[in-house]
């Protein structure tokens, strides 16, 4: 007969969760710290990295405050540290959650998980690759029309950084619809009647969302969110037929 709990912990009080929390935030906090003064010094090499997908289109990026440089840099590294200690992050967290689930449930929800890890990592790939130098080298090419561009390194800095994250959060879509519907919150057949205000929705959010107020950027994030969300349909059926099954 499979055990319910693991049994491997010992049962805590409420002052033995609340220590065993403040451990695991507390690695979590010096192995993002770790990452990122590691990285510091790498600074010129990630802000050189992050701009690499629009050298083609831009001719180079300038400052006008003494420390807009030094921001924009340290924006980089953080971010670079989040994406690396991420998966850190998310095993202390598991490690503290994981022994009030019942183990069928941890072995399915670890491997869900790990797939989201792994598209939220795949949407930030694809938006470097992608999102950033069509959306860039579009405003670019558009704005070069009645004005020479000029950009600062922190405003590109923002606009890269959105764009990666967004592409990472787009990417977890059809991982979170599957989830809701595993564990019975919707269904494919509500999530299909529901599609044209589900479309609707996700075109507000990318315009609420957007960097930028044109609709070349707007159709840049609404399309791929409305692909994953028939994707996260599609997923939610094999879900729910294993689950019959």
């Amino acid at each position: 007969m499979t055990p319910r709990y693991s049994g491997e912990l010992p049962q805590m009080d409420f002052i033995g969760h609340l220590a065993e929390l403040r451990r695991r935030v507390l690695i979590s906090l010096f192995f993002f710290t770790c990452i990122g003064a590691a990285l510091f010094s790498q600074g010129a090499a990630l802000v050189a990295g992050l701009a690499a997908p629009v050298q083609g289109v831009s001719q180079g990026f300038i400052f006008i405050d003494p420390l807009e440089a030094f921001g924009a840099q340290f924006r980089v590294v953080v971010l670079g540290a989040f994406f690396v200690s991420l998966p850190v992050i998310l095993w202390q967290a598991w490690c503290f959650l994981s022994p009030a689930l019942f183990v069928p449930l941890r072995r399915e929800l670890f491997f869900w998980l790990a797939g989201a890890l792994g598209c939220f990592y795949g949407g930030i790939v694809f938006a470097y690759k992608v999102f950033l130098p069509v959306a860039a080298g579009f405003l670019l090419q558009f704005g070069a029309q009645i004005a020479r561009p000029q950009i600062s390194i922190s405003a590109y800095v923002s606009f890269a950084s959105f764009l990666l994250l967004a592409g990472g959060f787009i990417f977890l879509l059809p991982v979170a619809i599957a989830m809701l519907s595993k564990v019975g919150i919707v269904s494919p057949r509500q999530l299909s009647a529901f599609r044209k205000y589900a479309w609707l929705f996700l075109v507000v959010i990318a315009a609420v969302a957007s960097p930028t107020q044109d609709v070349f950027n707007l159709f840049l994030l609404a399309l791929p969110m409305i692909i994953f969300y028939e994707l996260g349909i599609i997923l939610s059926r094999l879900s729910r037929r294993r689950k019959k099954e």
